[in-house]
């Protein structure tokens, strides 16, 4: 005869919610709970335990039905709702309770089962076709849960491989995979195609190269060496070759780069060599980024054909400024010094101003009795012309600044 369950989950120390079990009256001997049993959310072992459900109806009147323990450890039991409990269409209450030798060791709070009428049928005229579909749908309904229940023990039919490996069982299939190592190693090729595909890559690549690198800056006003950070394939440079040191004229500025751009390799090292100012009559020497590019200093007494900024030209007349270096983005050549004129009419002309770099070019001295010294320039430009016969300022030192 088909059998028709009614799936409850019951947690001992909470009352249950409505149910919502509705057997139809006289229905006996298809109707079951199945039931399964917890104790603050946790499956109460029936190992070796009895199980039994109390009815009391609406009369007063109270009777028990032996359960199943079907499933100890998962504390699943199952009770036959008799004629007794479905004989009236009214609502019984029940709880369960849990027996061992020793007598009634745990229950559940009461619940209730609404038994429903039934409709009479000893009266009624057969309709053939309308029976017969029913009939036909019951059967469907029976089959369905059978289906089920086989779904639920063995999740899923199956296959010709796990026939071979001797499995049954989806949990099967998956031990068996991990005892032969297969789930790591599928995994890791899942990932590594996924990866590979959001990245654009064919290889599997480390995560600090996937990732993309900070965004950074770094600045070498000395010797050093620049470490490539991890994902970083290319940084642009500005960078100055050392100034020239003044002599009468202005000194050169060193030559220069402005951000440009170079391909690099991440994690390597490039050795930075800072070019250090010319003094007063010397050329600035020159700053060298690992075999990327060489800037060379800015001359003294002669300028060099290069991108760094000219000195002013030498001297200029009483009362007016010599004319400045070219204009860098950053900064300025200096200002050629004032000529002077002596109490007896004599000329002093005063030195150029230097060529800018990085930093402004230093200034000319004023040309005087004393004839001033010119001014030391700026990182990366040259130094001012001293006035006549006064001491020229000195080139500053060349500058790196690399960006990422």
């Amino acid at each position: 005869m088909a059998r028709t369950y009614n799936r409850l989950e019951i947690d001992v120390n909470k009352k249950p919610n409505s149910i919502g079990i509705r057997p139809v009256q006289n229905d006996t001997k298809s109707r079951y709970l199945d039931v399964c049993l917890y104790e603050n959310g946790v499956p109460i072992n029936l190992t070796g335990e009895q199980v039994r459900i109390t009815f009391r109806k609406a009369d007063g009147s109270t009777f028990f039905n032996q359960g199943e323990v079907t499933d100890a450890t998962a504390g699943r039991c199952q009770f036959a709702l008799t004629n007794e409990i479905l004989s009236e269409a009214k609502a019984v209450e029940a709880q369960i309770s849990v027996w061992n030798a020793g007598g009634q060791i745990l229950s559940t709070q009461v619940f209730e089962i609404y038994v429903t009428a039934a409709i009479p049928w000893t009266d009624s005229v057969e309709s053939e076709n309308e029976y017969g579909v029913l009939v036909v749908l019951f059967q469907e309904i029976q089959d369905a849960l059978d289906t089920m229940h086989k779904i639920a023990a063995a999740f899923g039919e199956p296959g010709e491989k796990a026939a071979e490996y001797g499995v049954d069982t989806f949990w099967g299939i998956l031990e068996t995979l991990a005892g032969r190592g297969d789930v790591e190693s599928s995994l890791q090729k899942g990932i590594k195609a996924y990866l590979n595909s959001t990245i654009g890559t064919s290889g599997f690549q480390s995560l600090d190269k996937m990732l993309p690198a900070k965004s950074g800056t770094q600045t070498f006003t000395e010797n050093g060496t620049f470490t490539v950070p991890a994902g970083v394939t290319k940084i642009l440079v500005t960078a100055f070759g050392a100034g020239g040191g003044g002599n009468h004229s202005g000194g050169q500025g060193g030559a220069r780069i402005i951000k440009k751009a170079y391909s690099v390799t991440p994690q390597t090292s490039i050795r930075i060599t800072i070019g250090i100012g010319g003094e007063a009559g010397n050329d600035g020497g020159a700053t060298v980024i690992g075999n990327l590019v060489t800037l060379e200093g800015g001359g003294s007494k002669q300028f060099k054909n290069h991108n760094g900024a000219l000195g002013g030209k030498y001297g200029a007349k009483a009362g007016t400024y010599s004319e400045n270096g070219q204009d860098s983005p950053e900064s300025y050549g200096g200002k050629g010094g004032y000529n002077r004129s002596s109490t007896g009419g004599d000329v002093y002309s005063g030195g150029g101003g230097g060529g800018a770099g990085f930093g402004r070019g230093g200034d000319g001295g004023d040309g005087d009795y004393g004839s001033k010294a010119g001014k030391d320039g700026g990182i990366g430009a040259g130094g001012g012309g001293g006035g006549q016969g006064a001491r020229s300022g000195s080139g500053g030192n060349g500058i790196v600044i690399i960006e990422w």
